[in-house]
């Protein structure tokens, strides 16, 4: 609510000669954009990743877990939280091996009981 408040003083103190104008402060999509994916190898099995340069952690879901072997995981079931402040549920980590074209890294990989 603080940036909406700091946005109507900016604009009543703003100069503009602009007749009829109206204040947005809402805009919602009715399709969702597309996200960009890559195509990795996640221990040796294809699977495709949301890239996100902003993320703290690398998720995947439970069904990709299964998919790729259900490798043992580490550490407790736990919350999570988006950038857009949505909860989800970590069901825990481990250590996956992943490659992105010519780079091979290991990285922490936490399993999403939610896709």
């Amino acid at each position: 609510m603080a940036l909406i408040s700091k946005v109507k003083t900016w604009w009543e103190n703003h100069e503009c000669n602009v007749k009829n104008s109206v204040d947005i402060l809402h805009v919602s999509m009715s399709v969702k954009p597309k996200w960009l994916t890559k195509k990795v190898l996640v221990n040796g099995n294809e699977v495709e990743f949301i890239l996100d340069s902003g993320a703290q952690i690398s998720c995947i879901s439970e069904v990709t877990w299964k998919n790729i072997g259900s490798p043992k995981l580490t550490g407790v079931p736990c919350k999570g939280r988006s950038f857009t402040g949505n909860e989800f549920s970590m069901l825990g980590s481990f250590m996956a091996s992943v490659e992105v074209d010519d780079s091979k890294q290991v990285l922490v990989t936490h399993v999403t009981s939610r896709k």
